[in-house]
């Protein structure tokens, strides 16, 4: 993988973009104001009954359906930030006025307007950063809809696209202790503090 490079981090607890110049550095792009994606996709799971955690099973459920409900795409076109509270509130509203909507639809149509938001951010960035690389992480970077999308993405644009192995994919730990590796890597005397923001290294 060759810098600069675009980050995206997508979890549970977390939905952003960043730009890193080289290793060492990182810049915070944008970040989300409400509910990281990775929330909203467990939300919208407690809604359709799907159990928890809710990524793995709204993604499985999703390629069974067809997105035939066009769910809003909050904030797209509009920045870097990121916005999900409202897509799981238009979700919440369309099952109580279509109780008896077909599952595996809902779960396509609010996969596909999750996915238009996350690869519309990140081309946004690609374009306006001219990275070398993209690189996607957390939790949400397990999702087989979002690694197809970013490999047509990678492919498009012609930047090179790192994914962590699906099966580290869901744990964050592992891609933490990874960071923390690299860091101390270059910086063996660096103090610990789990509490820095990220753009402080």
């Amino acid at each position: 993988m060759n810098y600069p490079a675009i980050v995206l981090l997508a979890s549970g607890g977390h939905t952003l973009l960043a730009y890193m110049k080289d290793a060492a550095s990182m810049e915070l792009v944008g970040t989300t104001r409400d509910d990281s994606v990775g929330e909203a996709y467990d939300k919208v799971a407690r809604m359709l009954s799907l159990g928890f955690p809710g990524g793995p099973i709204i993604d499985q459920v999703a390629k069974t359906g067809k997105a035939t409900t066009r769910f809003p795409r909050p904030m797209l076109g509009k920045g870097f930030e990121f916005s999900f509270s409202g897509l799981k509130s238009s979700v919440r509203r369309h099952l109580e006025q279509n109780p008896e909507a077909h599952v595996p639809d809902v779960a396509a149509s609010f996969v596909a307007a999750c996915m238009d938001v996350l690869l519309g951010k990140c081309k946004a960035a690609i374009e306006k950063y001219r990275p070398e690389s993209l690189i996607v992480v957390g939790g949400v970077s397990a999702s087989p809809q979002l690694r197809a999308g970013m490999a047509e993405l990678s492919k498009a644009t012609g930047v090179h696209l790192a994914l962590p192995p699906q099966q580290w994919s869901t744990d964050n730990g592992a891609m933490i202790a990874m960071a923390t590796f690299d860091y101390l890597g270059t910086a063996p005397d660096m103090e610990v503090n789990p509490n820095l923001p990220i753009g402080t290294l």
